[in-house]
């Protein structure tokens, strides 16, 4: 799989500058007041503050239960002039959740919920909590009654826990606008429909390779269809907004001399997730907010241990700098001790602990083992108190 950025512990490339075009401006409807930016992986206060959210939708069979869900806002920042790592770490209200009496191959069923709201067409999510699948999730690519046609096959089990909710798309970042005005197309910008002049965001396709996007601000009047929308970077059409599976991260490459923030609103995720460790390069969500470190992560259960060039590797990314680092997990070989620790250290810095290492909202893990895995990633112990 081509990596477009040097991610063996060197700095990333630095990337021609192209003009900026205006930054749309942000609805007032349902919008806070004033918002400070804060870095990518932070959380703001009002986060701790609970929001009810009803689950499920018009049409259901029986009343739907209320629940609390944390929710806030956080920044996901582009540095000028890098490759840049991001994920999403908050996310679109769940609109159905249960227990499933029975979930066989691809087949959820919940008789006390109607599931004919829901779309078919993959646009939608399934989040597992617990059972033998707990943690995953899937796309959702039908829908009808008391039954989800899911993406993928499952084993047989039983009262398993389980949620429904939307994938957000690259234009619509932030769910509680109704009018999607925190649209990066603007800023996208290229005046020449050349994806090598844009910004240019690329979304891992779950088979090692990229779909690339960027938008054109250049009229073709041939082409009307492309002027301020989602093009293909490959095949130069016009797409639909693209969507973003969270438990993946992307590749935003910056190619303005100046940073760009998206701000992403939505609800906190309080239950384990599964990754898909499938790819010799695996590009993951932290997913959580906020709290995230190396050792909070549990990913060191999963992955495999060993020494720096034996055991799999996490590269993470300054959101300061944009430098990328790479940790693993030490199997104890001395002269290491077990535990997270650099593969590129400093001298004397080889043994150091790395577990308190904060997490980059997206992160890769660069497999080595033998066979393709999940990781289970779980959230930091003081979710359970939101």
């Amino acid at each position: 799989m081509h990596i477009p950025t040097d991610i063996n512990g060197s700095k990333p490339e630095r990337l021609g500058a192209s003009n900026r075009s205006s930054v749309p401006p942000a609805s007032a409807a349902g919008r806070p007041a004033a918002r400070q930016p804060m870095k990518r992986s932070a959380l703001l206060p009002p986060l701790v503050a609970t929001c009810a959210l009803a689950v499920g939708g018009a049409g259901h069979v029986a009343a739907e239960p209320a629940y609390t869900r944390p929710v806030g806002y956080v920044t996901l920042t582009a540095l000028a002039g890098k490759t840049n790592l991001l994920g999403l770490t908050l996310h679109r209200p769940t609109t159905h959740a249960g227990v499933a009496e029975t979930i066989s191959g691809t087949t959820l069923t919940d008789i006390d919920r109607n599931f004919d709201t829901v779309p078919g067409s993959g646009s939608y999510l399934l989040e597992l909590d617990g059972g033998v699948s707990d943690g995953k999730v899937i796309p959702i690519i039908g829908a009808a009654s008391q039954t989800l046609t899911l993406a993928e096959f499952l084993p047989d089990q039983s009262n398993v826990g389980y949620r429904v909710l939307p994938m957000t798309s690259l234009s619509k970042l932030d769910p509680s606008d109704p009018e999607g005005l925190i649209n990066p197309i603007e800023v996208l910008g290229t005046a020449d429909f050349n994806p090598d002049h844009a910004d240019l965001l690329l979304i891992p396709d779950g088979s090692g390779g990229f779909k690339k996007f960027f938008v054109s601000t250049h009229m073709d009047p041939a082409h009307p269809e492309n002027f301020n929308t989602w093009v293909d970077a490959d095949t130069g059409q016009a797409r639909q907004d693209p969507l973003l599976y969270y438990p993946r991260g992307f590749i935003f490459l910056r190619r303005e001399n100046s940073d760009f923030t998206l701000v992403v609103e939505g609800q906190v995720k309080l239950e384990n997730t599964r990754l898909s460790v499938a790819e010799t390069f695996n590009f993951c969500s932290m997913v959580y907010p906020y709290g995230m470190t190396l050792g909070e992560s549990s990913l060191a259960a999963s992955l495999q241990p060993g020494t720096a060039a034996t055991a799999d590797i996490v590269v993470l990314q300054d959101e300061t700098t944009g430098e990328f680092r790479r940790y693993f997990v030490a199997d104890g070989s001395p002269p290491l001790t077990s535990g997270w620790r650099l593969a590129d250290p400093p001298p004397g810095g080889a043994n150091t602990d790395q577990s308190a290492v904060p997490m980059s909202s997206g992160f890769v893990i660069h497999r080595r083992a033998a066979q393709p895995y999940e990781a289970l990633m779980t959230p930091p112990g003081f979710y359970q108190d939101l």
